[in-house]
């Protein structure tokens, strides 16, 4: 269905390009979706939804959790951050759960910070304890933490940030 592009009846503005979906799927995903595309009928003007902060990549990565809760790519932890972005936004909610259950499993050094400041600033609490487990078994991701090196959402979650202000006061 998400590749019968030919009855699609909204197109993503992103910063690379179009991407097109059915309003109907879009709908019953999202209130605030729903919203935004009752509000274009009722205008009479196309709908064309603008998500220039967002490549296409992610943006297919949220429609195909709308149309399959499955991804048919293996996409890298930013791209799911991107659609994790977009989800939370337009209050997905099966794609939220979804997103950050295969962000759990792309932990690493290099992906826990980013990780980690969704989890946090998202109040995703199940990727936050994934972040967590993760960082204790991390001596690369301790090392950050203890120079104070990850964000400060980060560094709260871990009671790090408290500790690294009251030391940089002394």
């Amino acid at each position: 269905m998400l590749h019968a592009t030919g009855a699609h009846d909204v197109t993503f503005q992103t910063r690379q390009g179009t991407v097109t979906a059915h309003s109907h799927m879009l709908i019953d995903a999202s209130p605030v979706l729903k919203a935004m595309l009752e509000s274009f009928t009722k205008g009479g003007t196309t709908q064309c939804i603008e998500v220039k902060d967002t490549t296409k990549n992610g943006v297919t990565l949220l429609l195909q959790m709308i149309y399959t809760c499955s991804s048919q790519d293996e996409p890298s932890y930013e791209t799911f951050l991107e659609a994790l972005d977009l989800a939370h936004r337009w209050q997905v909610s099966d794609a939220i759960s979804i997103i950050a259950q295969a962000l759990s499993g792309m932990l690493e050094p290099k992906s826990f910070p980013s990780i980690a400041e969704a989890a946090v600033l998202k109040g995703l609490e199940e990727l936050k304890t994934a972040c967590r487990s993760f960082a204790r078994t991390s001596s690369a991701v301790q090392g950050e933490l203890e120079k104070g090196k990850l964000p400060a959402a980060v560094q709260d979650l871990f009671g790090q940030a408290a500790r690294c202000r009251s030391s940089a006061k002394a």
